[in-house]
């Protein structure tokens, strides 16, 4: 030990002794106090010696397993101790998001989403508030005077577009920002800001294009099941509730629109 450089190396005494987050400094004697956050290719490479070591202990009980079923005829009692696995980190030991932080950065995506949409899809908005103040307004009147109130099929004509147009713009900005932010940054803003990241379960890194496309169709499948007639709309409510309260009870933390795309949502 006495032989390493002074510098940053990965925290020996780690929060998260299975994933660790935090670089020490050693300054050429011993550890000090001094920490801070490990940047993303630094934790990877930690993480890659992790799962390197699991394999190598995983590999040396397969055998002594198979060492010991060939001098007793049978595994019997062999006392031997399995690799360690939680059932709340990935396979290759990096911690999971609780269903807290989800729902926290869910809220924040949805402010910021909500935000993003009206300033966008302005015009839209503004037309629908003027048809709906023009007809209020020869309401009013006419119930004054007297007289035949405002067609209300004209009125539904008027706002249709614009309500559509709007749709799409809510569509569009869902989208690029969805697929935009876990493309480049595994995370969307909401997520960054608590703490969490998006990665295949099996491996870290960047997600794949396929990956990022499936996971955004069964996170937003609420919306698209809302089409269909008379029943569309209980069940995208339906679909939206199980996907956001399944992390609770799935072993793996995953929510319904995690498991077509493979993914895990993982702590910073």
């Amino acid at each position: 030990m006495t032989e390493m450089p002074e510098g940053w190396y990965t925290d020996p005494a780690p929060a998260n002794p299975a994933y660790p987050t935090t670089m020490r400094w050693w300054d050429g004697r011993a550890w000090t106090a001094r920490t801070r956050p490990a940047k993303r290719a630094e934790r990877e490479e930690s993480q890659a010696r992790l799962h390197a070591e699991q394999m190598r202990r995983a590999e040396a009980y397969a055998e002594q397993v198979a060492l010991h079923h060939q001098q007793h005829g049978g595994v019997g009692q062999l006392q031997v101790e399995a690799p360690d696995v939680s059932r709340y980190v990935t396979p290759d030991g990096q911690l999971l998001a609780g269903w807290g932080r989800r729902l926290a950065a869910y809220l924040l995506d949805g402010v910021l989403l909500l935000a993003l949409t009206v300033l966008l899809g302005w015009p839209f908005v503004r037309r629908v508030g003027e048809a709906y103040s023009t007809f209020m307004t020869l309401t009013l009147e006419a119930a004054r005077t007297g007289t035949p109130p405002p067609d209300a099929r004209a009125f539904t004509d008027a706002v249709a577009g614009p309500i559509a147009l709007f749709g799409l713009v809510a569509l569009a900005v869902g989208f690029v920002y969805g697929v935009g932010f876990l493309k480049a940054f595994s995370a969307t803003p909401g997520k960054l800001l608590v703490g969490i990241e998006v990665r295949l379960r099996e491996a870290p890194g960047p997600l794949p294009w396929g990956t990022v496309l499936v996971r955004w169709v069964g996170q937003n499948g609420s919306s698209f099941v809302s089409l269909v007639p008379l029943v569309g709309p209980l069940l995208g409510f339906c679909y939206a509730l199980l996907d956001g309260l399944w992390p609770l009870w799935d072993g793996r933390r995953q929510a319904l629109h995690d498991k077509p795309a493979r993914t895990s949502v993982v702590r910073r």
